[in-house]
């Protein structure tokens, strides 16, 4: 019988094989075209059904932090504007040169300011009860719409995250967050992790997908120390103050090419990133 964890294993030896500098451009080009298509279809097949109503987004903002990456960040504004042309939508961009995109409020950050930072700027301009904290890479389709996970929300106060399922393409796969560990010393959970909240289950950590509750968020938010990498110490910390659910069934497209080459500033950044955990984590409670 063939796992995940074997297909796993066989994309991974799979991209070593064709990751060279000879091939790489050919296989980028060649995904990014599948990518393309991919998402082509799911549009298609999204106005191919009943267009759904229209929902009040009064209580909601999007998120995005961008960094050079002004294709991605378009393409996400316009997939969202298909769904929900109302709400809010922030973008902050510590790019070399910030780009305003159609249908987005520009938030022009320092370059290379980082994940953190922009998500804690984002905060404090959110004025909604609830926010999407969104991956320039993502897209919508027409089961990333925010009527459902927001009327689940209004009616479970005692969650304070709900994290939604990221669906990666071009291979349609999605990871299991149900057993993702976090960093030693994280607090005990307030809720039991695996236990049921109005159907849905308690995790440690969701994917990057979020609906937040504002003010809650905000007693936490990100280390502004982390340009990348930020995630798992985020949920560390969150641990014992916040409850996170996770709905399968509230899912975004991932348009992440396995074969982009990260800058030089992002692999500065990752080296930078992993120091300051493994002191955080690792060095500062004894360990070698």
């Amino acid at each position: 019988m063939v796992t995940r964890f074997d297909l796993q294993a066989k994309k991974r030896a799979w991209r070593r094989r064709v990751d060279t500098g000879r091939l790489r451009p050919v296989v980028r080009v060649g995904l990014d075209a599948v990518i393309a298509v991919e998402i082509l279809g799911a549009r298609v097949a999204d106005l191919r059904r009943r267009r759904p109503a229209p929902i009040d987004t009064s209580d909601v903002t999007a998120v995005i932090k961008t960094f050079e990456r002004p294709r991605q960040s378009r393409r996400l504004v316009r997939s969202i504007r298909r769904l929900h042309p109302d709400v809010r939508i922030l973008l902050l961009d510590d790019s070399v040169v910030p780009r305003e995109v159609p249908g987005a409020e520009l938030v022009s950050l320092p370059h290379n300011s980082g994940i953190s930072v922009g998500r804690n700027t984002a905060l404090a301009m959110v004025d909604t009860p609830y926010a999407v904290m969104l991956d320039d890479d993502f897209v919508f389709e027409r089961r990333t719409r925010f009527d459902r996970p927001l009327a689940w929300m209004d009616e479970h106060p005692d969650v304070d995250i709900l994290g939604g399922l990221v669906v990666n393409l071009p291979d349609w796969s999605r990871a299991d967050y149900s057993r993702v560990p976090l960093f030693p010393g994280a607090a005990p959970p307030k809720v039991p992790i695996g236990s049921e909240i109005g159907g849905l289950r308690v995790f440690a950590k969701v994917p990057n997908f979020l609906l937040v509750r504002t003010e809650r968020v905000r007693e936490v938010g990100w280390s502004e120390e982390l340009k990348v990498l930020e995630h798992r110490d985020f949920f560390t910390r969150a641990s014992g103050t916040l409850v996170t659910a996770h709905d399968p069934a509230w899912r975004v497209l991932h348009a992440r090419n396995p074969f982009d080459r990260g800058t030089p500033v992002r692999m500065q950044n990752q080296r930078e990133a992993e120091a300051f955990l493994w002191q955080r984590y690792v060095a500062d409670r004894g360990g070698s």
